[in-house]
């Protein structure tokens, strides 16, 4: 680069021709090198997170070389490995870090993300949203949540909704309706009630809720959610005026 912006040398091409034949020679020896570990690495663990045998194969599988042994996974797995990390929040607010082989708990090199970027890209699954921006971002983890925040906390929401426990979920319902404008609607509901069927009624509006209260969109959006949510409890209590009740049956004993 120096040498590029350097007005006095003549011999600028001869110098960068040089410097491109080195860095060749150094890069095909690197992956001389890298065959060599591999071909001689121990296979440290050949079965998936569901501890069924892995068969390489292309497409579906990945063999990730770390501490001098190899790791086989499949891409589904893999794929979750990277949201989980990516998506990681504490209370809705991004926390994300650099997935990690949950065989060692060490974050993957650059070199071993690529390969599961390219392992994904070439498979037959989806490409996951919040890894294509981590590859964008250069694998930086700054600059991935600096720049991506927006849509990180948005696929934050609709993890949790798809896959939040029972009663975390439950607790976001008791919280939505503790709002003034729904504590009618909280009144209706027995304090006995079962939890399953409330989370199963009551999920869907969850969402709405936590893109109205959370999500970085404008305070108008925001307040378009917040409506739409309004307006659905609204029709969900009328449709349902006896949802939450407790029923209680009188049985007559003749002795």
């Amino acid at each position: 680069y120096e040498i590029h912006r350097n007005p006095f040398l003549t011999n600028k091409e001869e110098i960068s021709f040089m410097f491109s034949k080195v860095q060749r020679t150094y890069h095909v020896l690197l992956r001389f090198i890298d065959r060599i570990q591999k071909k001689y690495a121990k296979v440290r663990v050949k079965c998936d997170l569901n501890l069924e045998t892995i068969e390489l194969q292309q497409g579906c599988t990945v063999s990730l070389f770390q501490n001098q042994s190899q790791y086989y996974f499949t891409v589904s797995d893999l794929i979750k490995i990277c949201n989980a990390a990516l998506s990681y929040s504490d209370h809705m607010f991004p926390d994300a870090y650099v997935p990690k082989n949950p065989y060692t708990n060490q974050h993957f090199s650059y070199r071993a993300l690529l390969q599961i970027y390219y392992a994904i890209r070439r498979s037959d699954y989806k490409m996951p949203l919040l890894l294509e921006m981590f590859y964008h971002a250069n694998f930086s983890i700054k600059t991935f949540v600096a720049k991506y925040e927006y849509f990180i906390r948005e696929e934050i929401i609709k993890n949790f909704v798809r896959n939040g426990s029972e009663e975390d979920i439950c607790d976001y319902i008791y919280e939505m309706l503790d709002i003034g404008v729904f504590e009618q609607y909280k009144d209706k509901i027995c304090p006995d009630f079962p939890r399953k069927i409330l989370v199963k009624a009551l999920k869907k509006y969850v969402f709405l809720y936590l893109i109205s209260e959370y999500s970085l969109r404008s305070a108008d959006r925001q307040y378009q959610y917040f409506n739409v949510l309004k307006a659905s409890l609204s029709a969900f209590f009328k449709k349902n005026p006896s949802f939450g009740r407790m029923l209680s049956r009188r049985i007559d004993k003749i002795d």
